[in-house]
């Protein structure tokens, strides 16, 4: 595993691979409750929505992509391509209206989700 978060209810963990997978690890049930694959190459980083129940996360990759998934649909809602180098750093504010990523480009992107 390269990059890993509680969810903010702290029911599920996620965490990303050198594969470019991601799983979603229900603490609870301990099981597996969903794999993410899309992203073609490692996951540098991962970080959750700050709200009690969400089912959002964000992903930045080696393949030079930010994903932001959705644990209900168990798939991206949408996929970020600014940078041209691999993404590094990544976090959603507290208020869960921005995505921040920072990549080996030397670039910090910010990303409007509302």
């Amino acid at each position: 595993m390269t990059a890993c978060d509680f969810s903010q209810n702290e029911e599920i963990v996620y965490a990303g691979s050198q594969a470019g997978t991601v799983v979603a690890w229900d603490v609870t049930a301990q099981k597996v409750s969903a794999t993410f694959k899309e992203h073609m190459n490692e996951i540098k980083c991962l970080s959750t929505q700050k709200l009690h129940d969400s089912k959002l996360f964000a992903t930045g990759s080696v393949d030079t992509n930010v994903k932001l998934w959705d644990l209900r649909q168990k798939k991206s809602v949408f996929t970020l391509k600014q940078h041209s180098k691999p993404v590094t750093c990544i976090t959603i504010d507290e208020n869960n209206k921005y995505i921040a990523s920072g990549a080996s480009d030397s670039y910090l992107q910010i990303w409007d989700m509302s």
